[in-house]
């Protein structure tokens, strides 16, 4: 009997360590890459869609379609850059087109929906000083690791948690 209670103590005792290090885990994984064509790229590219809202084709004859340069997710978080795109007949173009810019932005997820918490759009590239104004806006729990390796070695510095409410430099 005691070797018994002891093999089901072993056995809790393995299961507990099990659960703890898939925990750790997935606390601790690294932000990945949504897969061409899942649900979650399309929900993503859903959100972005609805920052360009303005730009839609009102006959629905054309949409907006995105040629993706970086997209990253990284638990309720997700970064994405890319240059949006008018897809269908060009011969009915009346209404204006999307901006001819890229387009980067932090997006927040909420249920199954993606929702833009900050983006900028330039026709250039961002410089270091333009990226730490971009990121002092967003929530602070976005990580710095959803990142791209230019935004992170720029933004490395930068104090994430201080006394006051705001981001500090």
């Amino acid at each position: 009997m005691k070797n018994n209670s002891l093999r089901t103590c072993s056995a809790y005792a393995f299961l507990l360590l099990l659960a703890l290090g898939a925990t750790c885990a997935v606390a601790g994984a690294a932000p990945y890459i949504p897969r061409a064509g899942t649900g979650e790229r399309k929900a993503i590219a859903d959100g972005m869609r609805r920052l360009l809202a303005q730009f839609e084709d009102p006959t629905g004859r054309r949409k907006i379609v995105f040629k993706v340069d970086y997209i990253r997710v990284d638990g309720k978080y997700a970064a994405f850059e890319g240059v949006p795109e008018m897809q269908g007949p060009t011969a009915y173009d009346d209404g204006p087109g999307v901006p001819d810019a890229v387009l980067f932005a932090i997006l927040q997820r909420s249920g199954s929906r993606w929702d833009v918490v900050g983006y900028d759009q330039r026709g250039d590239v961002i410089t270091v000083p333009e990226m730490r104004e971009f990121y002092k806006k967003l929530p602070r729990e976005v990580p710095l690791e959803l990142f791209p390796d230019s935004w992170q070695k720029a933004l490395y510095s930068v104090q994430r948690f201080s006394d006051s409410d705001s981001r500090d430099y």
